[in-house]
């Protein structure tokens, strides 16, 4: 990118505007240029979803009818945003944008501290150009307006053509008459929400896996098996926590209780990726101890869902797979157990029967509501 923007297209105001923007920049480091203090060029960054919070956005105005207009708004905590660069990260205490009150200065909250590592691992990677832009005045033609010019002005400043551009709207607003324009004027325009949907369509078709298609008749359960193993140098007696202790139980009883679903359980980590890829995709709903396993509910069929149980010990604070859950728009529910006659030696935990099978149920009434096979 440059910023020999085309001097033609302007008039001298706007002109010497985009010419002080260049006489203005600063590089707080070699991957975050600040250009005028209203807006930033930043490299190589990472987004964690897991670490804001607001709503999907997209909804009818009859399904968010009196919502207030801050729920609309997402809530960024140090590492939705991050560096590759350490030298970036022990930069940032400096930085500000003004107006004082611009929402830029609410993002540069997302940056963690300097000792912040990002995980790296299953990370959908894009190379294009992306303008991150958040609509205030979204149903409002005069302010929606300025967010269209400003788009447009950043592209002349760096001489870059709309159809090499993606637009990033970090916001939860509802649709509104406006948005068909955006996508006129810009080809890819994606809302924060939906990246979790991109990401979820690259893995399952990298493994060439297609959606099941629900079947209420043939309801799939899996289970998540937690077991001792040696996944890295740093652990060598393979101890683990967070294990279930009745899993032959679980299985035997739900089985013979709810003889129409198909119910099976699974150490994962016995099998390479393609096959885990396989049996989630396979699955309508998953359960098992809170565990990194369970982040293959990314990979679930559309409305399936997720049961997720929680040790007394672990406390009931982590949220990221009630997070994932949310961006695929599965079905969520969770057991944090509160009676400590129900752990045992070794971290094991006893799932009670009952409140298994009490949990598949009311499961199966969400993301079956028509069928009257629950049991």
């Amino acid at each position: 990118m440059d910023n020999s923007f085309h001097n033609g297209t302007f008039d001298k105001e706007t002109l010497s505007l985009l010419e002080d923007w260049g006489v203005t920049s600063y590089k707080v480091c070699d991957k975050f240029t600040i250009y005028g203090s209203k807006f930033a060029i930043l490299k190589d960054i990472f987004i964690s979803l897991q670490y804001g919070e607001g709503r999907n956005g997209g909804e009818t105005i009859e399904e968010t009818l009196n919502q207030s207009e801050e729920s609309e708004y997402w809530i960024l905590e140090p590492g939705f945003f991050s560096f590759t660069d350490n030298h970036c990260k022990a930069r940032l205490d400096n930085v500000a944008f003004e107006p004082e009150e611009s929402h830029l200065n609410v993002w540069l909250r997302g940056f963690p501290g300097p000792s912040y590592e990002p995980q790296k691992e299953n990370i959908e990677t894009f190379s294009r150009t992306t303008l991150v832009v958040q609509r205030f005045e979204y149903a409002n033609l005069y302010h929606t307006m300025t967010d269209w010019y400003n788009c447009f002005l950043a592209l002349e400043f760096f001489n870059i053509s709309q159809k090499d551009v993606d637009i990033l709207l970090l916001d939860g607003h509802p649709i509104g008459n406006l948005d068909v324009t955006w996508n006129i004027l810009f080809p890819n325009v994606k809302r924060i929400s939906e990246l979790p949907k991109e990401f979820t369509k690259f893995f399952k078709s990298s493994f060439k896996l297609q959606d099941r298609k629900r079947n209420c008749k043939k309801f799939k359960i899996t289970f998540i098996w937690r077991r001792d193993y040696r996944a890295h140098p740093r652990n060598p007696s393979g101890h683990i926590q967070r294990k279930i202790r009745n899993e032959k139980e679980l299985i035997r009883v739900l089985t013979k209780r709810k003889s129409k679903f198909h119910i099976a359980g699974f150490q994962l980590d016995k099998f390479d990726m393609k096959t885990q890829m396989k049996i989630i995709s396979g699955t309508d709903l998953l359960m098992g101890m809170h565990g990194a396993g369970l982040t293959h509910a990314v990979s679930l069929p559309r409305l399936g869902g997720l049961i997720e149980f929680v040790p007394s010990y672990f406390g009931s604070t982590a949220t990221h797979f009630a997070a994932i859950a949310r961006w695929n728009n599965l079905y969520y529910d969770t057991w944090a157990n509160n009676n400590e006659a129900l752990e045992y030696p070794g971290f094991y935990t006893y799932i009670p029967v009952g409140v298994a099978s009490s949990m598949i149920n009311k499961a199966y009434r969400k993301i079956c509501p028509n069928s009257e096979n629950s049991q």
